[in-house]
C-alpha cells in the first residue's frame, strides 16, 4: 500500500531576540487538507444501474469516507460511512467527504446521477419538496399527456440525452424556507441572500464539469411570487472552491467564468449565459 504524501504546514513568526540566535522563531501547525474522494463514475445520465465506489487517490491511514444521499455528509445524524460500493439504480445527489486524525477534513464533492424513466416519472409533489411557498404556484411534474403517448415520450427521452444538462445541488432550507430561502424571498438581492451550491454540467459526449458556487436569484420583473419560475445567479467565489468556471476542451468552447463574470442559469430560456 502506497503511502500516504499529506504533510503540515508550518506557519512561523518572529518573536524575541537571542543574543547568539538573533531571534526566537515560533511556529504553529496547520494540516493540510485531505484530498476529496474520487467516485468511480462521474454521473449525469445513466442508461442502466451501477455500483459507485469511493476511494482516496493516495490511501491514508486511519482515514474515513463519509457519504450521504439527502443532505451534506457533514451531518452527523445524516452521514453514512463507506465500506462497499453503492447500488444506484434511481435519481440521486451522492455527497461525500474524507476526514483522517490529525489531517484538515476534506472539501465535500456532489455527483448528480440521472435516469430517464425518474424525470419522466416524477410527481406533481416530490418527497421533501414543499407544495407552496409565499404566493407561489407550485408545478414539479411534466405534462402527463406528452408522458404518456408513446411517440412523445421517445422523443422526450432522445432530448434528455442530446443536450447539456445542468444540475444545481442546493440544501432545500436555502431555496425553499418562508424566511432565509432565496427562492421562496426571490425579490431579495444582495450578498446576504447568497447561498452555497454545487453546480455541474454534463455534455452529450459523457463529458462532466463540476465546481462549487454562490446562488442568487437573478432578474427583475421574473422575481415576482406571481411567476412560478426564476432565474439563478451563480458566483464562482475563491470561498467555495476554485473561484472559476472554465468550460472544457472536450466541448464547444464558451470561455471561462469567474467572480467578476458570473453566470446566469435562467428558467424562461433555459439558457447558462454570461451575466453582467
Amino acid at each position: 500500500m502506497a503511502a500516504a504524501l499529506i504533510s503540515r504546514e508550518f506557519r512561523c513568526a518572529r518573536r524575541g531576540i537571542l543574543p547568539w540566535l538573533g531571534f526566537i522563531v515560533l511556529c504553529h501547525a496547520h494540516a493540510t487538507p485531505l484530498p476529496s474522494p474520487r467516485f468511480n463514475n462521474d454521473g449525469g445520465w445513466q442508461s442502466r444501474p451501477l455500483l459507485l465506489t469511493l476511494t482516496l487517490e493516495v490511501p491514508v491511514d486511519g482515514s474515513i469516507i463519509w457519504y450521504a444521499t439527502n443532505g451534506p455528509p457533514t451531518d452527523s445524524s445524516n452521514r453514512i460511512r463507506y465500506t462497499t460500493p453503492l447500488p444506484i439504480d434511481s435519481s440521486r445527489v451522492i455527497r461525500a467527504y474524507a476526514e483522517a486524525p490529525g489531517l484538515a477534513s476534506s472539501a465535500v464533492v456532489a455527483h448528480t446521477f440521472l435516469f430517464v424513466n425518474d424525470i419522466l416519472g416524477q410527481t406533481n409533489r416530490p418527497t421533501n419538496w414543499p407544495s407552496t411557498w409565499g404566493s407561489n404556484r407550485v408545478d414539479y411534474g411534466l405534462g402527463l399527456s406528452s408522458i404518456a403517448d408513446p411517440s412523445k415520450r421517445r422523443r422526450i427521452e432522445q432530448a434528455f440525452w442530446s443536450l447539456p444538462t445542468v444540475a444545481l445541488t442546493v440544501a432545500l432550507p436555502d431555496l425553499f424556507d418562508s424566511s432565509t430561502g432565496i427562492y421562496a424571498n426571490a425579490s431579495q438581492d444582495g450578498r446576504a441572500w447568497e447561498r452555497p451550491a454545487t453546480f455541474e454540467m454534463f455534455f452529450q459526449n459523457g463529458t462532466r464539469v463540476g465546481v462549487d458556487a454562490g446562488l442568487r436569484i437573478r432578474g427583475g420583473f421574473s422575481r415576482d411570487a406571481a411567476n412560478p419560475k426564476h432565474s439563478f445567479r451563480l458566483y464562482f467565489r475563491s470561498s467555495y472552491g476554485s473561484g472559476s468556471f472554465q468550460f472544457p476542451a472536450t466541448v464547444e468552447p464558451f470561455g471561462e467564468f469567474g467572480r467578476t463574470a458570473p453566470a446566469a442559469v435562467r428558467a424562461g430560456a433555459g439558457a447558462l449565459i454570461p451575466s453582467p
